[in-house]
């Protein structure tokens, strides 16, 4: 079956109530659960004259740990003699046809 990898705050989310109807939190749920460490209240920054903090971290968290996931995978293919397609930056010279010859690979 399919396996549930969640990223989440450990520390938010074991100081909050669950509020779905199963009273089960993503961790909960998860198969693997990757702690991104953010604080209570998803915000980092405190503004004077704001009620609260601003500027959460969960987003640049989570790509971060989604690409280095990424980067692993991608290096334990290759140590696996796997060569895994991947798409080029589109600002690269020659990654538009590079990229569509990929996308056509997957279809043959």
């Amino acid at each position: 079956g399919v396996k549930l990898v969640g990223i989440t705050s450990m520390n938010y989310a074991t100081w909050v109530n669950a509020k779905h109807s199963t009273g089960k939190k993503l961790y909960e749920l998860s198969d693997v659960v990757i702690d991104n460490i953010c604080e209570v209240g998803d915000a980092i920054v405190d503004v004077p004259g704001m009620n609260g903090k601003i500027c959460p971290t969960t987003g640049i968290t989570a790509a971060l740990i989604v690409w280095l996931l990424c980067a692993q995978v991608v290096e334990n293919m290759l140590d696996q003699g796997e060569k895994p397609d991947v798409f080029l930056s589109m600002n690269l010279p020659g990654a538009t046809e590079r990229n569509q010859s990929v996308v056509q690979d997957q279809f043959k």
